[in-house]
């Protein structure tokens, strides 16, 4: 029998986390619901899920001819429907890839023993296909968060425009950061409305995003940082190919652990098609989206001025006196 398990309880915690490492898994505690199947008090099938993400799925080697993973997994997707979610995305073991494939899921990407595999609409491949971009000649793509956009983003944007006709601006869709996906968005168009031959584009589920790249969200650099950024990396691959994109850029990152090392993923992947740009600076200070936000929280609006444009300055503003109300 599925059970609704009460993972937040740290007895059946302590259970589920010893079953997980002892099928060779790592818990991770960003989820909503768990399902487990128990044979003498002990669990011997687990499959937990976040929104859309299904993850976690593990089944004893002693009972892998029962189907458990199937059973499990329908029942997380009949949850799904009943919140409305109907477009759903599995980060799991490869050795359960037939399961998956029979109950309709494609597999995206693989990376050694882990695959990234989705079902529902739209699709990786109907998602990029519908995004219209100009025919021009050679064509490059950054990815970012814009946290909020400051005069560091201008400057990579302008930068790269000197080596491509055409740039794509990817913004990270999750709304997990300080301001929202659409006030990032929008501080983005703003930025870049006088400059020709960009194109600001919303990255979708498929790029640094709670599918692809957890970890980004929690900035931990821990055993399964190489899986993450090396499924994103290949589905960025995939997308550069598809929209035909032949450079990546990104800032130089001296102090953020977990970004130097995604960049440092990026380049053994994409080689001389990533290119770094030295980040800018204001006296000897690079210009970060983190030191604006820290500004922010201080109400130092003196020292956030230089380092951002007027829209974002005018806007951090309005935020600020509409969030002190």
């Amino acid at each position: 029998m599925i059970i609704n398990y009460n993972y937040k309880l740290k007895l059946n915690r302590d259970k589920l986390i010893d079953f997980l490492t002892s099928q060779g898994l790592q818990y991770d505690d960003n989820i909503d619901t768990c399902l487990v199947i128990k044979e003498n008090n002990d669990i011997i099938a687990c499959a937990c899920k976040k929104d859309n993400v299904f993850k976690m799925i593990a089944v004893s080697c002693h009972y892998q001819s029962l189907d458990y993973v199937a059973k499990l997994v329908s029942e997380l997707i009949a949850i799904a429907h009943k919140q409305g979610i109907f477009h759903y995305f599995i980060f799991t073991k490869m050795i359960y890839e037939q399961h998956f494939t029979n109950l309709g899921f494609a597999l995206l990407v693989s990376y050694k023993d882990i695959g990234l595999f989705e079902m529902g609409h739209p699709t990786f491949i109907e998602y990029y296909s519908n995004i219209l971009i100009k025919p021009n000649g050679p064509r490059g793509a950054i990815v970012m968060n814009c946290n909020p956009f400051t005069l560091g983003h201008r400057y990579l944007i302008e930068e790269a425009l000197k080596q491509v006709d055409q740039l794509i601006i990817f913004i990270v869709q999750e709304d997990q950061s300080f301001f929202s996906f659409r006030e990032r968005f929008k501080l983005v168009e703003e930025g870049v409305k006088d400059l020709e031959n960009v194109s600001v584009i919303a990255s979708g589920p498929y790029i640094i995003s709670q599918v692809t790249f957890p970890t980004y969200f929690l900035k931990s650099l821990d055993d399964l940082a190489e899986y993450y950024t090396s499924i994103d990396i290949k589905l960025f691959k995939e997308i550069m190919e598809r929209m035909s994109i032949t450079k990546r850029f990104v800032g130089s990152e001296p102090h953020d652990l977990l970004t130097n090392y995604y960049n440092e993923q990026l380049k053994k992947y994409l080689g001389d098609d990533l290119i770094v740009i030295g980040r800018k600076s204001l006296d000897e200070t690079i210009i970060s989206a983190s030191l604006v936000r820290k500004y922010y929280d201080n109400n130092d609006f003196i020292k956030i001025k230089p380092l951002v444009n007027e829209n974002t300055y005018n806007f951090l503003l309005r935020k600020k006196a509409t969030t002190s109300e």
